[in-house]
């Protein structure tokens, strides 16, 4: 399985290229045929920290969402055992998302 993004404009290999912007959310994975992923930017009514959302396709009602220290955690300890649906095959996918996300949470802190 491999997930691709959509970008426009010539194509790199940065994890930028997997950033869509979906319903004015931003998603970083999106479900496909090539894709069991949906990783988007959660908006939380109320709450001040931003959340990640990591659906993985057989378990996207568990509708589970992360804060960037709790995917911080994860990209450093390579521990990816609390996603739903998760198997070693999608850490690189994911890392990549992860990334990219926790890159626009720094852009836009600043």
């Amino acid at each position: 399985m491999h997930c691709k993004g959509t970008s426009h404009g010539p194509r790199s290999s940065s994890a930028r290229d997997i950033v869509v912007v979906l319903n004015n959310a931003m998603a970083y994975l999106r479900f496909s045929k090539n894709c069991d992923w949906y990783v988007f930017d959660e908006a939380q009514k109320g709450e001040s920290e931003s959340r990640l959302a990591v659906w993985h396709k057989d378990h996207k009602e568990q509708g589970v969402s992360y804060t960037a220290d709790m995917i911080r955690n994860m990209l450093e300890s390579g521990d990816y055992s609390l996603i739903p649906g998760y198997q070693p095959q999608h850490k690189r996918m994911l890392d990549e998302a992860f990334e990219a996300w926790l890159n626009e949470q720094s852009s836009t802190e600043i």
